[in-house]
C-alpha cells in the first residue's frame, strides 16, 4: 500500500479493516496516515461475524462493552480512519453505532498488543463478505458458502460442527433457496479472480461439498 500510495495523487484508500484482521492490515493503515490519505474501512464487523459471535469474542470488550461495541470503537477512534462503512439492518443498530461514536476512546497500544496475541493468523484469511465473488456461472451462492466457512476459519469448528452448520444454513441461514450446491463447482476460477482477498474459494467449496453431502 505504501508503494501504491506513494506513486500517485491519492486522497483516500478503501480497505477491508476490522478489529479481527487489523494485525495484518495495520502497516498499510499507518502508511496511509503518514502519506495524508484517509482510510475508508469496509467490513468493520467482519461480515457479521463479530455480532454473531459476541461470547467467543468477548475478550475484545472492555467494561460495559459488547464485542460489537469494541469493533465499532476501534475504527471510529482510529485517527487514520476517515469513514467506517457500518451496515445497518435495524434502528437499534444505528443507535448503537451513534452511541459508541459519541463516547469512543482509542484502545491503548498495550490493548492492541493484547489483541494481536489472541488473534490467530486465521483471521486474515476469513471472508469479509464483500460479495465480489457473486456471478458463478453455475449459480452457486459463493458468498453464502464463504460466510459458512468462516465458522471453521475463524473459530476452528470441527468436522462434526461444520456438518451441523451446513444443515442449519440450508434451512435457516446463508444457503436458503440456493440454486446450486458446492459440489456443482466446475473449478473455472471466476470467483477466485474476483476475490479481493485471493482466498482459495475452489478448495473451500470442495471441502464444503463433503460436509454438505454428509449432512444431507
Amino acid at each position: 500500500m505504501r508503494s501504491i500510495l506513494s506513486g500517485g495523487p491519492f486522497g483516500e484508500v478503501l480497505l477491508g479493516l476490522n478489529i479481527l484482521n487489523f494485525p495484518y492490515r495495520w502497516d498499510g493503515v499507518l502508511a496511509a496516515g503518514e502519506l495524508g490519505c484517509g482510510v475508508v474501512a469496509m467490513n468493520p464487523l467482519a461480515g457479521g461475524a463479530i455480532p454473531s459471535h459476541e461470547q467467543a469474542l468477548s475478550f475484545l470488550a472492555r467494561d460495559g462493552e459488547t464485542a460489537t461495541d469494541a469493533a465499532i470503537r476501534f475504527l471510529v477512534s482510529c485517527p487514520q480512519v476517515a469513514v467506517a462503512l457500518i451496515g445497518f439492518a435495524t434502528r437499534e443498530h444505528i443507535d448503537q453505532a451513534c452511541r459508541v461514536a459519541d463516547t469512543a476512546t482509542p484502545f491503548t497500544d498495550a490493548e492492541l498488543d493484547e489483541f494481536r496475541a489472541q488473534l490467530g493468523r486465521n483471521m486474515d484469511a476469513m471472508c469479509t463478505g464483500c460479495g465480489y465473488c457473486t456471478g458463478c456461472p453455475r449459480n452457486i451462492p459463493i458468498p453464502g458458502y464463504m460466510q459458512v466457512y468462516n465458522e471453521k476459519q475463524i473459530f476452528g469448528a470441527d468436522e462434526a460442527e461444520m456438518k451441523r452448520q451446513m444443515q442449519h444454513h440450508h434451512s435457516w441461514g446463508w444457503l436458503v433457496g440456493r440454486q446450486a450446491a458446492a459440489a456443482e463447482c466446475i473449478e473455472c476460477g471466476v470467483c477466485e479472480e474476483a476475490c479481493t482477498q485471493h482466498l482459495p474459494i475452489v478448495d473451500r467449496l470442495r471441502e464444503m461439498a463433503g460436509w454438505e453431502q454428509s449432512s444431507s
